[in-house]
């Protein structure tokens, strides 16, 4: 093995926060070879710690970055170290809700979020309609927690899939034409008079929900330790295997 990959698996693996055998599935090699690698690049960076590692700095009091202030009055709900810059925003997420000791949201409340988060139960992201245009909607519209119903979820999906085999409801970027959501809520009345639901929130919030989660099902089937149990309509994984895959990018 050469230094190169020496390193790169070194990085690799701190980085990320990997076990030996998830890095196995992409480096040849056995789990006593990757280990025994690893802690020599380990010695060296600490044989350089003086030259490669900056000693920390203490802050003042009269501080004038911006950021010190938060730090200062400790202003923070959750706090999830070790993920690097690149990764998604609701990896991140998914993941501080998932372990122990987690992110929790009360019941009935939100967390207002940027547009790189999922729009779920605790977590309320701005809607947008495309690239270019942002739409605020009203408050009492936004925060509607609309409890959806199986059978609601089964005829949306049915609505959306017989419009689309009717007439071509897409634009050449894969994005909805606009009225898509009219219609759908059109055709949902008549099949559930008196339902309530409406193009905006509702019908745009619960196709971009699922749109969401079939992605993160294709993502999951595709990485090794996944299945899928056609009975219940759900992934099966170990707890071992998920935590892993949520750590990986």
């Amino acid at each position: 093995m050469g230094i190169e990959e020496m390193i790169a698996i070194f990085l690799h693996i701190i980085a990320h926060d990997v076990k030996n055998r998830i890095v196995k599935r992409q480096v040849p090699q056995s789990d006593e070879t990757i280990s025994r690698q690893f802690h020599l690049v380990l010695n060296a960076v600490l044989c350089l710690q003086s030259i490669l590692l900056r000693k920390p700095t203490s802050v003042l009091e009269g501080s004038t970055d911006i950021k010190w202030k938060w730090f200062k009055d400790m202003q923070f709900i959750y706090v999830l170290p070790g993920w690097e810059g690149s990764a998604h925003d609701s990896r991140v997420l998914r993941n501080a809700i998932s372990i122990r000791n987690g992110l929790k949201v009360p019941r009935g409340y939100y967390n207002l979020c940027d547009t790189g988060y999922p729009n779920e139960e605790g977590f309320l992201t701005p809607y947008r309609e495309d690239e270019e245009r942002i739409i605020l909607v009203e408050a009492s519209e936004a925060w509607n927690n609309w409890q959806w119903s199986k059978l609601e979820n089964a005829m949306l999906v049915e609505c959306c899939l017989e419009l689309c085999a009717k007439e071509n409801c897409k634009q050449e970027n894969g994005q909805f034409k606009p009225g898509f959501y009219l219609l759908v809520t059109k055709l949902l009345e008549l099949k559930l008079h008196g339902c309530g639901l409406k193009a905006h929130p509702h019908i745009d919030g619960r196709l971009r929900l699922l749109k969401k989660q079939h992605g993160a099902i294709v993502e999951m089937l595709a990485a090794s330790g996944f299945g899928w149990n056609d009975k219940g309509k759900c992934v099966v994984v170990d707890k071992d295997v998920f935590d892993d895959w949520t750590k990986v990018c």
